[in-house]
């Protein structure tokens, strides 16, 4: 049953006096809250109803549709922790927008009961979850775990609040994803909270295609995913012939990890030159290029990554580490980002409080938060890894924004 996609298709064929202003003519199921249609944050019908069919999928208590991508559920797992605690442990791995929820909700990272981990990684590592009072989960990279064993989603493993992207890795629009609980209970509240967040407009498309790749995958999720595990391990078994790379098999299976550094290459240089190609990575590394392998993947598109694979010159690349160097905490993250600023060269930002977080992108953790006194060891941290070639968020023109003497 998909009923997002009933209720679109049995609205058509009224005349639009409203909103969008398109009519239709771009997407006829592009639509607004309307007696035939449904309203996200007063669900009583087909989005209800699509809400309690994930939440069955993936063991929850309920979830809520999102719009705006894992970004718009992490933002109300953090406003929601802020309601009952002022610290929340952060590890500094966190996504760019776990800082953005600090910010929001006014606190601060240190020891507490209130723990928000992020899990799996870029690269597909599915760490083990700590224990605590209440557990917040970043799984934006792990939808399709909702429909296997192993690894198994954060719910099955004691998480309060987890947040899948369904976008990144199941059939489903950009800025597609859930926000889940444990307790249904806490449901209106973090309605309440996301409405603060996300836009008052949901776009029914994205709502659409959520409820579709929820229904593809109950119904052939399994099955999909084991053909999908097949095609990355034969891929893996191919490139490890292959000289100068090897690919592991990663906690999740389905990405694909191949280090290049056998060749000479930086991961940073291989996604250019497999660019050029026609293959384009999710991301590169110092050694590693990621690719995001899901149930929408042919056997002729790994045949081809392969082939382009196997056509990576032998280079003569720095092969350098790029390890993260952070800032000193001294001023909280809320106050830092909302004091007047002004935007400095990196390179002469020693000793100042940064104004906004800075790093690399991907995978869009801080190595800088609002508030850290701007370390030595930090800013020669990002400069080596733009010189090897990273991508950096919060350093446009290579200035920072710090607050204001």
């Amino acid at each position: 049953m998909r009923p997002v996609d009933d209720m679109l298709k049995n609205a058509q064929g009224r005349v639009r006096f409203h909103m969008p202003g398109h009519k239709g003519t771009l997407d006829p199921y592009d639509m607004t809250e309307l007696a035939s249609t449904d309203d996200l944050y007063c669900a009583e019908g087909a989005l209800r109803e699509a809400e309690r069919r994930i939440a069955k999928s993936a063991g929850a208590g309920d979830a809520i549709l999102l719009t705006g991508g894992a970004t718009a559920g992490n933002l109300t797992m953090l406003l929601y922790a802020s309601t009952r605690y002022r610290t929340v442990d952060v590890p500094r791995t966190a996504h760019v927008s776990a800082v953005s929820g600090l910010i929001l909700g006014d606190m601060e990272v240190g020891k507490s009961d209130a723990v928000f981990v992020t899990r799996p990684d870029y690269c597909g590592h599915a760490c083990e979850l700590p224990k605590a009072k209440f557990l917040m989960v970043d799984e934006a990279h792990g939808a399709h775990f909702n429909w296997w064993s192993e690894p198994q989603n954060a719910g099955r493993l004691g998480a309060d609040l987890w947040v899948q992207s369904a976008h990144k890795t199941l059939p489903c629009l950009t800025g597609g994803a859930w926000l889940f609980m444990k307790d249904a209970s806490l449901y209106p509240h973090l309605l309440h909270l996301l409405r603060m967040v996300m836009t008052s407009s949901p776009p029914f498309p994205i709502l659409r295609s959520l409820d579709n790749a929820r229904a593809f995958m109950d119904e052939n999720g399994a099955d999909a995913l084991n053909s999908t595990v097949k095609l990355c391990d034969a891929f893996r078994e191919r490139v490890n012939l292959l000289d100068g790379l090897f690919s592991p098999r990663m906690d999740d299976p389905t990405r694909l990890v191949v280090n290049v550094t056998g060749r000479g290459l930086t991961g940073f240089h291989a996604v250019s030159l497999l660019h050029e190609m026609g293959i384009d990575a999710e991301m590169g590394d110092a050694e590693n290029v990621v690719f995001i392998a899901t149930v929408c993947d042919k056997a002729e598109s790994f045949d081809l990554l392969v082939s382009a694979l196997s056509r990576l010159p032998f280079g003569n690349d720095a092969l350098i580490s790029v390890s993260p160097a952070y800032g000193i905490p001294r001023m909280r993250p809320r106050r830092a980002a909302l004091s007047p600023i002004e935007s400095i060269p990196l390179s002469r930002a020693r000793g100042r409080i940064a104004a906004r977080a800075a790093g690399l992108y991907p995978p869009g953790s801080a190595w800088l938060m609002p508030g850290d006194e701007i370390t030595p060891e930090a800013i020669d941290a990002l400069l080596s890894a733009e010189k090897a070639g990273a991508g950096l968020f919060g350093l446009p023109g290579g200035e920072i924004s710090v607050v204001s003497e």
